[in-house]
């Protein structure tokens, strides 16, 4: 016999052990004499077992929801559910109004034993199951003429077959005589009983019964929360696993607080709870300023947001806001917790001696009342800043630990006096410093490209300083820092190649092989490990600009092998054509080229001219106007550096300005087009190149520091008695604001 019930083939197992421990035989009438089953056949017709669903073939109970009744099978209900296992295998016991409505084992029963007690037609026995549910405690069904007996009989070594099965009957007349002349068909056991199932809709129950025999369940924002609360109370994990993934997919700015809540009170909503917490702490300025849910959190919940180590925020007085904002909504009831959430900011990273930098970001309000509210919650929140400041210790080493970073640059490689180097550097945006990770495995090269693709870096192409190279390795700083692993190279020998991703598709673009200035294009699909050649550019050219912008690869200036060119090109991977574009206004080699907020940006270079000479002049081009715009210059004119977006500021890193490699590092503001200075590189050098990744699960090591908890118990109160378990903790960005002259 072959059965298959979906996807719950782990769970027909579990049943069939179950049973083997029971030693309860399955018993076929269509068997020869002498024959009898002990075990199930999982088989792979998902089709079939669906279609006994929708037939109402073979039943054997009958679930009863708002009127509506689903023709069931019990056993295929018990093997994908423990709440339907109880529900069918576990005899009732009790009067109608019982006190206690729950259901148990009767003693001294047996297969064909009655009891006075047993329930009329008419009765109703309403009861709540013994398994747990985490969404309701109300009673949850109703047995009408239930049977005693289990879905099996049990059988012992004395009992033998009836003499009627001394032989197999044709499969003709079997199934129009099996009611008729079957002992097994005919025990109370198998007697059929139904189920009143209350507060739930037929709808949704539709959609469980669906899942459970295979069918096509489809989630959608309307009934998603639906189908889980009711998919928790039935013990669907299956299901509760896919509306978990489907909510943790459309998680939002307005709805990730209450799916964070919502988690919290269903078993098996660990990825929904983690990717809503996650979630929430990334864009946790934006959630707290413009989310209606925001004031819903408990002190509790909230507490451990602003508590973690990684809260995504630009400065400690956000956290002070927060409170302020959160404790308004409702103040005679959350005034307590100001001190506990307050001392959650880390102090020794501001002075806060008066609250001018607070009060402005308070709403104005033409209510006298409402006004004078805001301003004593917020004089309580700075009392309390203040106090922790005055009882802080140099001890309290946790109140001037920056928080850890989202986002984490990762440069590598490059060259110095002509020779490649084999460093890896990390930069850490919080406090500044640039940390070596001790890639022992990286094999030196300058002039590469490198590219991110999901957590994985890419590594592409090169100068190792004997040859040029078409050699690609990866790097996953999340499973090993020192260790890189090879992939298969690519069909072309590349230095000075450009190297972008898109959609997870690497794609490596020009270069020059040792003899030719390239035109080609190779891509790289990580999923099948294979290089493929894709359209050739109109232009050769090496050591170009390269950049993708709305799923478009921008490729502009570079070596043509006799002059600085001008000229760009975009390729469109779905049409799998390059297209011509406007012109930067000066040629230029050795260029930086990023893409922010629907702009390219050039940065550097070489024109070719003088070669002591290097530029430092910027331009931006917008797609939509088609028109380049010429930008405040870098204050170091450099080439062959490398450039790279953070935290809504470009990073231009090391390179060449004419006489020597440079270590300077230079950020720029996009929106007040102004140029700083930060923390220089550990070791100067150009044909370098950058990449970022974020989201790391051990951001903490990989920037060589500690993660912190500035909670001190004695700020604990009452209500902070839940703290949430990350399994994939994420970093999260701050950032440190300096004036315009890097100060």
């Amino acid at each position: 016999m072959e059965l298959a019930v979906g996807n719950k083939f782990a769970s027909l197992k579990a049943l069939t052990d179950a049973i083997k421990r029971h030693e309860e035989e399955i018993w076929f009438p269509f068997a020869e004499a002498g024959t009898c089953y002990h075990r199930l056949v999982l088989g792979s017709q998902k089709s079939n077992i669906h279609h006994l669903f929708l037939s109402g073939n073979f039943f054997d109970a009958v679930l009863c929801v708002e009127g509506v009744k689903f023709h069931v099978h019990r056993n295929i209900l018990a093997c994908s559910s423990d709440y339907f296992r109880a529900l069918f295998t576990v005899n009732l016991q009790g009067t109608h109004g019982s006190s206690k409505g729950t259901y148990q084992k009767r003693e001294g029963a047996t297969p064909d034993s009655t009891s006075s007690d047993k329930p009329t037609q008419a009765t109703k026995i309403c009861f709540t199951s013994n398994i747990p549910s985490t969404t309701s405690s109300v009673p949850v069904a109703s047995h009408e003429n239930a049977s005693p007996n289990p879905i099996f009989k049990a059988r012992n070594n004395n009992h033998r077959r009836s003499s009627r099965y001394s032989k197999t009957p044709s499969y003709l007349d079997a199934t129009c005589k099996v009611q008729a002349q079957s002992k097994y068909f005919k025990t109370k056991q198998m007697r059929r009983s139904q189920v009143t199932l209350c507060d739930v809709s037929a709808r949704v129950m539709q959609h469980i019964l669906e899942h459970i025999y295979g069918g096509n369940v489809t989630l959608t924002i309307d009934n998603v929360e639906q189908i889980l609360t009711a998919a928790d109370r039935f013990q669907v994990t299956s299901l509760v696993q896919k509306c978990s993934d489907f909510l943790s997919n459309h998680l939002s700015i307005q709805n990730c607080v209450s799916m964070i809540q919502l988690s919290t009170n269903i078993y098996g909503c660990t990825t929904l709870r983690v990717a809503a917490r996650l979630f929430l702490l990334e864009h946790f300025e934006i959630i707290y300023k413009t989310s209606l849910e925001f004031v819903h959190l408990t002190a509790s919940e909230l507490r451990s947001f602003l508590a973690d180590d990684h809260l995504n925020i630009r400065k400690e007085e956000t956290i002070l806001d927060a409170v302020v904002k959160w404790v308004a909504a409702d103040q005679c009831s959350r005034e307590v917790h100001i001190s506990s959430l307050a001392q959650c900011a880390r102090v020794g990273s501001f002075l806060p001696v008066l609250a001018q930098g607070l009060i402005p970001s308070i709403p104005c309000y033409d209510d006298v009342a409402s006004a004078g509210t805001m301003h004593d919650i917020t004089s309580k929140v700075m009392r309390s800043v203040l106090e922790r400041q005055q009882h802080m210790q140099h001890s309290d080493f946790a109140m001037f630990v920056p928080r850890l970073p989202r986002d984490v640059m990762f440069v590598i490689g490059g060259s110095n006096f002509g020779y490649p180097l084999g460093i890896v550097e990390v930069f850490d945006s919080r406090t500044w410093n640039w940390h070596d990770i001790g890639a022992c495995d990286f094999v030196p090269r300058s002039y590469h490209g490198v590219a991110q693709v999901g957590k994985s870096i890419f590594v592409v192409g090169g100068f190792d300083g004997q040859s040029y190279l078409s050699s690609c390795c990866r790097f996953c700083p999340e499973t090993s820092m020192v260790s890189w692993e090879c992939v298969t190279p690519m069909h072309t020998k590349r230095c000075y190649v450009g190297v972008v991703h898109v959609q997870g598709i690497l794609y490596a673009v020009g270069g020059y092989d040792g003899a030719y200035r390239l035109s080609s294009a190779e891509r790289f699909d990580p999923k099948t490990n294979q290089w493929s050649f894709i359209s050739p550019m109109a232009h050769h050219r090496s050591d170009a600009g390269i950049a993708v912008l709305d799923d478009k690869i921008y490729v502009c200036g570079g070596f043509s092998g006799s002059e600085c060119i001008k000229t760009m090109e975009m390729y469109d991977a779905d049409q799998e054509e390059w297209i011509p574009q406007p012109s930067m206004p000066n040629g230029r080699s050795g260029l930086g080229v990023v893409a922010y907020n629907g702009c390219l940006y050039a940065v550097g270079g070489f024109n070719g001219v003088d070669s002591s000479v290097r530029l430092s002049s910027m331009e931006s081009f917008n797609p939509q106007t088609k028109q380049w715009t010429t930008l405040s210059p870098m204050p170091h004119p450099r080439s062959n550096l490398a450039v790279s977006v953070m935290e809504n500021t470009m990073y231009a890193i090391g390179g060449y300005n004419g006489v020597r490699t440079s270590a300077v590092v230079e950020c720029y503001n996009f929106e007040t087009d102004t140029w700083y200075q930060t923390t220089r590189l550990s070791q100067s050098r150009s044909a370098l190149s950058v990449c970022v990744l974020s989201c790391l699960s051990n951001t903490a090591s990989i920037l060589g520091r500690e993660s912190v908890d500035c909670v001190d118990d004695q700020y604990n109160d009452d209500d902070y008695n839940y703290r949430y378990d990350i399994d994939d903790p994420v970093s999260d960005a701050d950032f440190i604001v300096l004036d315009d002259n890097g100060e």
